[in-house]
């Protein structure tokens, strides 16, 4: 069966974009659940209260991104401004045409990037995890991402319409780890991502037996991968990007990634599959032409919180609030840290860093805001006048 027959995962689909595309308008604006939107389910009433100009952008966008604007029912979104409405517009215009789709990375600034994948591409993948990949078909996914991210797309959509027997998928992002726990039973499925997995062994919490951890989005250590493996009957690492969806993958104790079967590689870091191409966005060390060793980005882009960041453009975003002479921005820990030169006529007291995050609230997401801010009268140089480390104040 089609995925987007099963109205439970198209629901699932939407509200997540619709959401997305509300906190992309409205930054710092506080939004209802899933559940909540599920329920209520206007986008002109209610919780939301979209106005013309906001559903203008999100239909549109929600169009781009399942080719409704291809089949001439566009216009449908906008008269039908309703969860059930644009359930049965998805529904028709995917029955005429469902050849690509379009999903937004977060890219190197805040700004998203379309990305379109086609649709046989994305399906060989979900076919090859649950008929191949998976050791026993999950009883139930527990999804802490959203489904309109290619990851979330995969695993919460198209390999539970893959399985035999379609699981229930629940939303988890909105319960403590604590809480999950004492809901997963043998058997579950929890995708996640490595921040999630983090704080989950840090809370000393155990998976049932027979459980699969499913984690993707951002590097996991060696030391959290081990742990995360010594938990569960199965741990899959998924190595992919917005570009090109899942890549390879590893499991068990394995440290490095092997390419999924529908992937060849051709010189140096470039792929193909039988119907999309990629070129590797990290430093590989190639132990064959299928095995692999991931050694970072190669633009120097770090990952937070499973989002692709350029910390010179949160400097450059620094750089633009008034008074502010110079910045510069690192990671620390799990988050960022920025240092900040005033203008010489500015006073620097306590409430700067107050202030500065308040702004910054207004321009980046919040995983782009530096969780500390230094100020000092010049940015951290050593003897050879290179930008070196500091410590957090």
């Amino acid at each position: 069966m089609s995925w987007w027959r099963k109205e439970a995962l198209l629901r699932r689909f939407i509200v997540d974009f619709m959401l997305a595309g509300v906190a992309r308008l409205r930054p710092g604006a506080v939004l209802p659940s899933q559940d909540q939107l599920v329920i209520q389910g206007d986008w002109r009433a209610g919780l939301l209260y979209l106005d013309s100009l906001e559903l203008l952008d999100v239909a549109t966008a929600f169009a781009q991104c399942l080719g409704i604007d291809k089949t001439g029912l566009g216009d449908a979104l906008l008269a039908k401004p309703t969860l059930q409405g644009w359930v049965a517009v998805a529904q028709n215009s995917l029955e005429m045409a469902h050849a690509d789709y379009q999903f937004y990375s977060s890219g190197s600034t805040h700004q998203a990037h379309p990305h379109r994948l086609p649709h046989a591409h994305l399906q060989a993948e979900a076919t090859w995890i649950a008929e191949a990949l998976l050791i026993m078909p999950p009883k139930r996914i527990w999804s802490l991402v959203p489904a309109h991210h290619v990851y979330g797309f995969i695993f919460t959509i198209l390999v539970p319409t893959a399985l035999n027997t379609t699981p229930t998928v629940f939303d988890a992002r909105k319960r403590l780890p604590s809480v999950l726990q004492a809901l997963l039973e043998p058997g579950d499925m929890v995708v996640g991502i490595p921040d999630f997995w983090r704080v989950w062994m840090a809370s000393g919490l155990q998976l049932p037996m027979h459980s699969i951890a499913i984690t993707s989005g951002a590097p996991c250590e060696a030391a959290l991968w081990t742990a995360l493996c010594a938990q569960t009957a199965q741990a899959i690492d998924v190595y992919g990007t917005t570009e090109s969806a899942g890549i390879a993958i590893r499991t068990g104790a394995e440290q490095g990634f092997t390419l999924m079967p529908h992937w060849r590689r051709l010189a140096h870091d470039h792929l193909v599959s039988s119907h999309h191409q990629a070129v590797l966005p990290d430093v590989l060390d190639w132990l064959d032409d299928r095995q692999f060793h991931v050694h970072g980005r190669k633009d120097g882009v770090i990952q937070v919180a499973g989002h692709n960041v350029d910390l010179s453009a949160i400097a450059r975003c620094l750089e633009r609030y008034p008074g502010v002479s110079q910045a510069v921005v690192r990671p620390q820990g799990q988050g960022l840290k920025a240092f900040v030169v005033l203008q010489a006529e500015v006073a620097s007291d306590a409430d700067v860093t107050v202030t500065l995050k308040q702004w910054l609230s207004q321009q980046l997401p919040a995983y782009q805001i530096p969780k500390y801010i230094n100020i000092g009268a010049e940015l951290p140089r050593n003897a050879m006048g290179k930008l070196t480390d500091w410590a957090v104040a």
